[in-house]
């Protein structure tokens, strides 16, 4: 019983641990990929073509599978424990990194383009990331238009499902309907997103034991799980209904049930490992995806590296992937090198409530 609990965990960490390096090389892809000015050939049009679609086509499942399995780790503090044990974890903790690490990455970006000389990669999305002035940047961030939106919804999902706890069908339902509203009514990004993304963690919270322990095992009823919700994807693309649900379910079935196999046979430590320090990734990777993109392709299109066809054809195969890998490993190390002694602050937040009770005891024993 022990070997399977400890199978299962490490599922969870291997697959937690790809889900960040998609979150990565899909920023990659739509930051610093492609080479202003440089003409591509046949061969590198292909190569680009088909990173976008990977980046496409992996979206109803890159985040979804993200937030079933936060939603699955917090089942015991929303349905046992009560407020005052879990609001310091589950909401102010994630609060303050949403806020810090927004701050720190618009200040880096900031940074990056004023010493490249260049104009802020705006895209047609609208984040604090790219914020002129302080102003700009507190109202994006308050209404969570960051690059760092998971945090920002993670603690609206646990609080909703922490209320209805008691009567969670109707917390799934609360879910359901934002997830059908953004997903019809709301286009701007990440707004879009926030709401329509929370039905995943709603089903991981309260339904995510018995959904991951039927996927985990190939059988009929499993296999016969995933048909229904390829079925019901397809009806609803025949109907033109353009909601990801079901598409994502049947993607994140597919997954848990090929990392729960893999597993079982194969021990993959560094994804495991990666699927344990994610927030480390996720807050870090992108300033240093910025400068690779303000920085190392305009210095090789300024130094005429592209002028050889052979290299234009290069980059557009192996970018995405080298790039992915390398900003993963940059961030684990810088990690490494910041987070000991008063560096903890940059990925936990300061507990108050037990610096306090340190500091009476201490003036009580004077």
């Amino acid at each position: 019983m022990e070997n399977q609990t400890k199978t299962n965990i490490d599922w969870i960490d291997t697959a937690k641990g790809v889900c960040i390096l998609l979150v990565v090389l899909h920023h990659v892809i739509i930051t610093s990929y492609a080479l202003p000015g440089v003409e591509l050939n046949s061969s590198a049009a292909m190569f680009e073509h088909f990173h976008h679609l990977v980046s496409i086509y992996l979206a109803p499942l890159r985040m979804p599978l993200f937030f079933m399995i936060s939603g699955f780790l917090v089942h015991r503090a929303v349905t046992q424990y009560r407020w005052s044990d879990v609001a310091q974890k589950r909401i102010y903790n994630l609060a303050y990194l949403f806020v810090l690490w927004g701050a720190l990455q618009w200040l880096g970006v900031t940074l990056v383009n004023w010493i490249g000389g260049s104009e802020k990669q705006l895209t047609e999305v609208t984040n604090a990331l790219y914020s002129s002035n302080p102003a700009e940047f507190i109202a994006l961030t308050l209404t969570g238009s960051s690059s760092l939106w998971y945090l920002y919804a993670l603690p609206w999902y646990f609080i909703i499902c922490k209320l209805l706890s008691s009567r969670w069908p109707l917390a799934i339902l609360v879910l359901l309907t934002g997830h059908f509203i953004g997903q019809t009514f709301v286009h701007d990004w990440p707004t879009k997103s926030i709401i329509a993304n929370g039905v995943f963690y709603g089903l991981g919270c309260f339904y995510g034991r018995h959904l991951f322990s039927l996927l985990s095992r190939i059988s009929l009823r499993s296999i016969g799980l995933l048909a229904v919700f390829g079925l019901a994807s397809l009806s609803l693309k025949l109907l033109h209904w353009e909601h990801f649900l079901f598409t994502s379910l049947l993607l994140v079935g597919v997954c848990v049930m090929g990392f729960a196999f893999t597993q079982s046979i194969a021990d993959f430590k560094m994804l495991r490992w990666m699927g344990k320090n994610t927030l480390q990734i996720y807050v870090l990777h992108r300033i240093f995806i910025e400068m690779a993109g303000v920085w190392l392709a305009p210095a090789l299109i300024k130094a005429g590296v592209f002028d050889n066809s052979a290299a234009v054809t290069g980059w557009y195969a192996l970018y995405p992937t080298v790039a992915t890998l390398g900003v993963t490993a940059l961030s684990l190390f810088v990690w490494r090198l910041t987070h000991p002694g008063p560096g903890v602050f940059l990925y936990t937040a300061p507990d108050f409530h037990v610096r306090a009770a340190r500091l009476s005891a201490l003036v009580l024993k004077r």
